[in-house]
């Protein structure tokens, strides 16, 4: 018993695999053509390109790290001296950088064919504080600032950078003003020292030297009463209001409405960084700029504005739609396992579908044409028979016949098929019948014929 239902499966599993085999085929090839070819999991771990230590970029980036690795995903910080250096690091395909930020307006598609922006992530106000001269002349004007000693940023930093865009125009440089490289704390330092007149900061708000200087007494944050000419002169900038007081209610700091000039922070990726981890940071960007705060309205960050780079698919996505659907309800490791999957599977599955249905039909196509070929050599037999035969030319049609029996009988098919077979013995009977009533009849005739020939 044991054997014959080893039999009936092991007969049942080869008519599977010669009905089924053509679609397992396709399907496996498809298969390791998806592995080869669509995206493979996101790494584990990626690089960013910060700043200086304490400034924003550097804090913001300590906080996508925590975000991140609660993912699973090691973010590690790479501090700079600001755009330019994280601009120079993710054109170097050896720097090992995937993202950084850089300020808006501070480089082109043509300064960076193979990058990718995915933002703007906050406002990056230019801070200029003055000392307040002796004879009390309030400093509104860059062009004011000819013949001081101002702390520019350090040559080939984001900060000087947007300081000497923002001086020339003014008429304020190097032969008529001195320019000296401080930055950050070292610059409020000078300040407060009175080694300088001015030192400007391309930070944030809640930067220590910033809130500092805020406080000082004898130190004024200039108020731009040509914000709204720069901003028409340069695009990437926009025109913010410190709103009087609202540093300090009590000591009604600042004293007035500040105008401040700010263009907003960027964050670039190398183009072809896997798009799950464009949505992951995006959302990360999204939990840290998000918020409000004096400077920026409720869900403003991150945003598609001020991009000086095309602006990643992703992130176009995302701004457009949010996150995918199986992020926003799943873990991201299962998310994006589940995402792959289903990429892999859709064209596997547009070649699978048609060959199973089309699979059978050429297995029943191919099963009959086993039994159909006999077919043909009936129809020559009764052709022959039609031309009347002799006795021995008959004996031969016979043995013929005899023999496609014989291989008849000797053909295996699946159990679905076998009626085919019957029907095909039944039809060799049939011919048989055919065979032995010509021959009985050519007989008749023979003896008929010899009776007449006697009686004559």
């Amino acid at each position: 018993m044991i054997q014959k239902v080893r039999t009936f499966y092991r007969e049942y599993a080869r008519d599977f695999l010669a009905q089924y085999w053509l679609p397992i085929v396709a399907f496996v090839c498809a298969a390791l053509l998806a592995v080869n070819y669509i995206d493979p999991a996101p790494p584990r771990h990626i690089e960013i390109s910060s700043g200086a230590e304490e400034g924003a970029f550097q804090v913001y980036a300590e906080r996508y790290k925590a975000i991140l690795a609660r993912d699973g995903i090691e973010l590690k910080i790479r501090p700079s001296n600001g755009s330019p250096q994280n601009l120079q690091r993710l054109t170097d395909p050896q720097s090992g950088v995937d993202i950084g930020f850089v300020q808006g307006g501070f480089t082109t598609t043509e300064d960076a064919p193979g990058l990718r922006s995915l933002g703007s992530m906050y406002y990056v106000p230019i801070w200029i504080f003055v000392r307040v001269p002796a004879d009390g002349v309030v400093l509104s004007r860059l062009s004011q600032l000819r013949g001081m000693r101002i702390a520019a940023g350090v040559e080939g930093g984001g900060t000087y950078n947007l300081a000497t865009r923002l001086l020339r125009p003014a008429g304020v440089n190097e032969r008529n003003a001195s320019l000296l490289p401080l930055s950050g704390r070292d610059a409020a330092n000078a300040l407060l020292e009175k080694r300088v007149d001015v030192a400007m900061f391309l930070t944030t708000l809640d930067a220590p030297h910033v809130q500092q200087l805020l406080a000082m007494p004898g130190i004024r944050l200039m108020n731009l009463d040509q914000a709204d000419a720069y901003v028409r002169n340069f695009p990437f900038l926009h025109k913010l209001v410190l709103p009087r007081g609202s540093f300090d209610l009590e000591n009604n700091l600042p004293a007035e409405d500040v105008q401040l000039l700010a263009p907003t922070a960027t964050l670039v990726a190398r183009e072809g960084m896997h798009p799950a981890l464009v949505t992951l940071l995006l959302k990360a960007a999204t939990e840290v700029h998000g918020g409000a705060s004096l400077l920026q309205k409720e869900h403003e960050f991150p945003g598609d504005r001020d991009i000086d780079l095309p602006l990643s698919p992703e992130a176009a996505r995302y701004y457009k739609s949010g996150p995918p659907f199986l992020q926003k309800y799943l873990p991201f490791w299962l998310a994006t396992l589940l995402d792959r999957m289903f990429v892999v599977m859709l064209p596997m599955l547009a070649i699978l579908i048609p060959l199973t249905k089309l699979a059978p039909l050429m297995y029943s196509w191919r099963i009959r044409s086993k039994v159909y070929h006999w077919y043909g050599e009936l129809k020559f037999l009764e052709g022959q028979l039609r031309d009347q035969p002799d006795a021995a030319a008959m004996q031969a049609l016979l043995e013929r016949l005899d023999w496609i029996e014989d291989r008849v009988n000797r053909i295996r098919l699946p159990l679905a098929f076998s009626n085919h077979v019957y029907f095909l013995r039944e039809h060799i009977e049939l011919v048989r019948n055919a065979f032995v009533r010509a021959s009985r009849k050519a007989a008749a005739d023979a003896t008929a014929h010899a009776v007449g020939h006697g009686a004559d």
